[in-house]
């Protein structure tokens, strides 16, 4: 088995993520995840290294997907304080490339959340993955195999 190919995928991601905002004299640090989910089509070529081992090269993985973010704050913040993150944050919505990514936030004593919506696009590749196949299967005449594969280097 051996040749190029293509492949549809799906990818569902949890990044954990810092965001600083400056307001006032001070910077807060905004921790929270940001989760997506991509599909896209993966080029790659595959040659047989055994009977039942084959090496993969990832060439391109473009993807397109989805991402939503929730972000928060833990801190006093006084009320002078609230309004200078308020209009901070209301600036960061308002402004490129933030405008219509996020969605809702709120200032309390305690500190602020956000929550945000976006597109979210990338590009893998070049990534070489050992994998064992077996046949599962025979449907139509047609043989069909699944490839188990672990990477051994992904950029």
């Amino acid at each position: 088995m051996h040749g190029f190919y293509i492949a549809p995928f799906v990818n569902y991601t949890t990044y954990k993520t810092d965001f600083p905002v400056n307001y006032s004299i001070k910077t807060g640090i905004f921790t929270g995840n940001v989760s997506t989910i991509t599909g896209g089509l993966l080029f790659g070529a595959r040659c047989s290294l055994a009977k039942s081992v084959t090496l993969d090269w990832w060439i391109a993985v473009p993807n397109y997907g989805h991402a939503n973010s929730d972000l928060n704050l833990s801190t006093f913040l006084p009320p002078i304080e609230q309004a200078e993150l308020r209009n901070q944050i209301e600036d960061l919505k308002n402004g490129a490339p933030f405008d219509k990514l996020i969605d809702s936030y709120s200032v309390s004593s305690t500190g602020a959340t956000t929550k945000a919506k976006a597109p979210w696009a990338g590009l893998r590749g070049l990534s070489i993955n050992i994998g064992i196949h077996f046949e599962a299967t025979e449907l139509y005449n047609l043989k069909y195999y699944f490839v188990f594969c672990n990477s051994f280097s992904s950029f």
